[in-house]
């Protein structure tokens, strides 16, 4: 039997279709990498990730498939995490949930994506814990290699890769320098080699307040925000691929008259977008208005 098939049989071939941890933006499995200039919010908005999986709560409008997470730091000192931690409490942030660290004291560090006894300790504490998101922050601390380097980088990074395949993750990573003010590509703000953008699903960019996203599976898309009080990202989710996704869903109210808002929700919007219910009504409760006004008898 021949292992190999055309283009038309494989296209014909049934397929699982894309699985997401967080409906477009972490695929299940794969991974995601979040890129940024040093202090300028990655580590933040990587932990409100982890704390919306791990909670089961919506994230940027989004669904969120609820899971356990293993949140792996090896740039900031105990002192600087722990008081990170300490400060959240105090402002009343949630840190509930199946969300997980590593002692300090068990902690690989430094940490060699090539040395093997690196690379076992960080196989053994993930079969362990079998989370369903891995969050690596920073992926500077993992390696000793040339980022300049393709052959370099692939050397370093393919063991990491490697071991994370099986689950969801996202990996911090810092940028080339940027201008402040001047809108930048993900995929070419990313530092050194382009292995690392290759080696992705998605990439996103945080700078000049904004979010950027490219995504193999989900396209573009892009969110304006700030960091608040306690350095918590918050983003306008409007901004969320305002233009495409308004006037898809506003499609999907014109085609399906039929559909009450809750069944549409619950049967196309739910299933295709991935939304959260709040999401939908904000964004076309208008036109659901219209068309029951329209769609009701008028008094005589």
């Amino acid at each position: 039997m021949s292992i190999c098939q055309s283009f038309s049989e494989f296209q014909a071939t049934a397929r699982p279709g894309v699985k997401w941890l967080v409906h477009g933006l972490i695929p299940k499995p794969g991974r995601f990498l979040l890129v940024g200039l040093p202090k300028v919010g990655k580590s933040n908005l990587a932990l409100q990730i982890a704390l919306a999986v791990s909670q089961g709560k919506d994230f940027l409008g989004s669904q969120v498939e609820q899971g356990r997470v293993l949140f792996l730091q090896f740039d900031a000192t105990d002192f600087e995490w722990k008081d990170r931690f300490d400060t959240l409490k105090e402002a009343g942030v949630d840190l509930s949930g199946d969300n997980l660290v590593v002692k300090p004291e068990a902690m690989m560090l430094p940490f060699n994506t090539q040395n093997l006894q690196h690379q076992v300790w960080l196989e053994h504490v993930l079969d362990e814990v079998k989370p369903d998101l891995v969050v690596i922050d920073v992926l500077r601390e993992l390696h000793t290699a040339d980022e300049d380097s393709s052959t370099e980088m692939k050397n370093a990074c393919s063991p990491l890769f490697h071991i994370l395949r099986p689950y969801s993750s996202l990996i911090l990573h810092h940028t080339t320098k940027l201008q402040e003010g001047v809108d930048a590509d993900p995929i070419k703000a990313a530092r050194g080699s382009g292995y690392i953008s290759g080696a992705v699903s998605a990439i996103g960019l945080l700078h000049n307040k904004k979010l950027r996203v490219k995504s193999r599976l989900a396209g573009e898309l892009e969110l304006r925000g700030h960091m608040n009080d306690i350095g918590f990202w918050v983003f306008d989710d409007d901004n969320l691929r305002a233009t495409e996704i308004k006037e898809a869903l506003l499609r999907e109210v014109a085609a399906h008259p039929e559909l009450s808002g809750h069944a549409l929700y619950n049967q196309i919007i739910k299933p295709q977008f991935g939304l959260s219910r709040s999401s939908f009504f904000r964004k076309v409760g208008g036109a659901l208005h219209a068309r029951a006004q329209q769609s009701s008898p008028k008094a005589l």
